[in-house]
This record gives structure tokens, sequence and C-alpha cells, in this order.
């Protein structure tokens, strides 16, 4: 999660981490294209932030033993497909200190009827330039969904860089802030 390498006087890395949750967390969403999955992204309040949140052991069945032994957890969250599991994930998230985002709802296959019970979420993806590269539509129907459902929600536009240069430099977030 920590990248201090990227930091110098006139530029800061915000420390994130994107959470997955799958109808079927033993499946991958790649080999099955059908099934409904939420991503949303944390990002540490701490920018020295260095605990990966709401660790699920189930996710991570393709990530590699590089990439497990650098995980540093504070125990296993079990994440669960429904609402109330998303909104426990949320809402523990927050406790920890990070900001939650909603990431590319239409990508995901979610529509109004899964996303609007969803609680306590800060930003809301409106454009994510690698969906929009592969015939996604943009999501800014969820923003004004949310918004005309009374949440109270900021919105964004990234890129969703996987190295692949196909998505990169087509959205990115921008924060005016006093001093990094």
């Amino acid at each position: 999660m920590k990248a201090p390498y990227l930091n110098d006087k006139d530029f800061l890395a915000l420390v994130s981490l994107e959470i997955m949750l799958k109808e079927d967390p033993n499946e991958s969403s790649l080999g099955k294209p059908d099934m409904k999955v939420t991503h949303f992204n944390a990002f540490a309040l701490n920018q020295q932030e260095t605990i990966t949140p709401c660790y699920d052991k189930r996710y991570d069945i393709y990530s590699s033993d590089y990439t497990l032994s650098r995980t540093k957890t504070e125990g296993e969250y079990r994440r669960e497909f429904t609402v109330e599991g998303k909104n426990d994930l949320i809402n523990k998230l927050h406790e920890k200190g990070f900001i939650v985002s909603y990431n590319h709802p239409s990508w995901s296959l979610e529509d109004e009827l899964d996303y609007i019970n969803y609680e306590n979420i800060d930003i809301v993806e409106i454009y994510n330039g690698d969906c929009m590269t592969n015939t996604y539509c943009d999501d800014e129907h969820v923003f004004e969904d949310m918004l005309r459902h009374g949440k109270k929600v900021y919105c964004m536009c990234t890129d969703d860089n996987h190295n692949a240069r196909e998505d990169s430099f087509l959205g990115w977030v921008n924060i005016e802030a006093d001093n990094l």
C-alpha cells in the first residue's frame, strides 16, 4: 500500500487499496464475466498507513507469494457480498481511518437496486478510463441516483491504470490542499 519512493517536495502519492467483493469469492471475475462484483477504494487519511484493511484471504488466491508475504493485516475480516456486508465493510474502513470510494458500478454489473442501499460512501467514480476503452459506459447516473436519494457523496474520474498503455492518463484525481 505504501509508495514513499514516489513522494518528493512537490508530489504526494495517495495511499490506497482497491477492495473487491464478489458473488462467488472463489471464482475469477475475469473467467466469469456475468458475475456481479463490487469494488471499493480505501484511501488512507494517514499517509504512513501500512496495514491492509479488511483483509480476506479468499481474495488472495490469485496473488503471488511475494505479494502475500508483504501484506500486513490486523487479522482476517470475512467480506460478505450482501448489502449488509458491504455497509459493514464501509463502516470498518471508516473506523480504520479510510475514505471510501465506490468504483465503476457499470463494469461491476451493479445497478440502482444494488448500490442505492450502500451507506456512508464518500466518493463515486463517475468516469473510469479503462472501462470507457472497453465499451462500458460512464457512471454519472450513479452519482445522480445517489444525490437524488439524499446521499452526500463526491465524484471522481480515474484511469484505473493497471500498467497497460491503453488505460493510462485518461482520468486522475487532483486535490487542492494547503500543503502535502
